[in-house]
């Protein structure tokens, strides 16, 4: 039982690092951080990565895996876990439900508009290299 608790723990963990990644990739979006991308920007990757795994999740199960995952291992765990929830509306009950039920769309839409700087950005290295070679 224990080792469940610690295991739902570890991946609660691992489900904030994601939705960190996430949300702050969005923000990033609006600061416009993407139009410096390079190779080697690994929170570029990282948020792509995320992003795309969300909504795969999304399409594949109707919920993030990662919740489902959780509350499966809580209520093995301990049957009178109340866990029932989003993940969302489980650790941070303050957002509003509207705000919840538009996130895939959100991340839809910051996945799209980074990846449209970082084709702009590349575009522009490239343009760059090919002036300072000639």
């Amino acid at each position: 039982m224990i080792q469940k608790i610690w295991l739902a723990n570890g991946l609660l963990v691992l489900h904030m690092i994601v939705v960190g990644i996430t949300v702050a990739g969005g923000v990033a979006l609006f600061t416009g951080r993407f139009k410096k991308f390079h190779k080697k920007d690994y929170f570029a990757w990282a948020f792509i990565v995320c992003s795309f795994g969300q909504i795969i999740s999304l399409l594949v199960t109707g919920s993030c895996i990662f919740t489902e995952w959780e509350k499966e291992i809580r209520l093995n765990a301990d049957p009178t876990s109340s866990y029932s929830k989003t993940f969302l509306q489980e650790y941070l009950p303050f957002i509003p439900e509207r705000f919840i039920q538009a996130v895939p769309y959100l991340t839809i839409g910051a996945l799209g508009g980074a990846i449209i700087q970082i084709r702009y950005a590349i575009k522009r290295k490239k343009t760059n290299d090919n002036i300072t070679e000639n």
